[in-house]
């Protein structure tokens, strides 16, 4: 597939021809003022989701690259700028707060289109929903701007249930010649959020016993 010449089709998405009306002795005439290339600078955006409701996935916590590659000339409608003249920018919001306006910086040439970017560090804070509002302004073009989205997940506890030692999974098959069973766990992740563990005991699809594991200080739940 021709992703150039893609793109190149995709940049002259709109001509308008605009007139004007002229009343000379009661007579309406045209006149064409001036034709009217719509230009689709936008090439990709990281974070780049324009669904809200799937967003791009952020590390709370985490240093990101924020990328913005625009086309700065389009060879089927004769139309160019000098990408060197352009600000862009971008206002990250939570909510309605603006959390922070990062202004990119042109990092690579590629003939047609260039790169903006800039670090950000992403709040650390979970399950948070970002909009991104992209501006660009030129100094002969106009200026406009996209918004997309991202955000950080709701960081759920996890670990390790293990029997006798052994990882445990649904696919675990111990044999031991003794009843006597050790019940362990060793989570791995928001410990802090885990408030209790326990471990069900089932026999013959009726369960026979709820097992509470005790916690040694947050780093291993144990019980025999």
């Amino acid at each position: 597939m021709d992703l150039k010449g893609l793109g190149r089709r995709r940049l002259a998405g709109l001509v308008l021809i605009v007139f004007g009306l002229l009343c000379v002795t009661n007579v309406i005439g045209f006149v064409q003022l001036a034709t009217v290339n719509y230009i689709d600078i936008w090439k990709f955006l990281y974070p780049g989701s324009e669904d809200s409701s799937s967003p791009d996935i952020l590390t709370a916590g985490s240093t990101i690259n924020l990328i913005a590659d625009l086309y700065y000339q389009d060879e089927s409608s004769g139309w160019s700028s000098d990408p060197y003249g352009w600000t862009v920018y971008v206002e990250i919001y939570d909510g309605e707060t603006l959390v922070s306006s990062v202004t990119l910086t042109l990092t690579n040439d590629f003939g047609d289109w260039a790169e903006w970017s800039a670090q950000w560090t992403v709040p650390d804070a979970e399950n948070v929903l970002y909009t991104f509002v992209w501006n660009v302004i030129t100094p002969d073009s106009g200026s406009t701007s996209k918004t997309t989205y991202g955000k950080t997940p709701l960081i759920e506890p996890d670990g390790v249930f293990k029997v006798n030692g052994e990882d445990a999974s649904e696919s675990t098959t111990l044999h031991v010649i003794s009843p006597v069973l050790i019940f362990e766990f060793v989570p791995s992740r928001a410990v802090d959020k885990i408030s209790g563990v326990y471990v069900e005991v089932w026999k013959g699809g009726n369960k026979i016993a709820t097992v509470t594991l005790v916690d040694d200080g947050g780093s291993l739940y144990r019980i025999t």
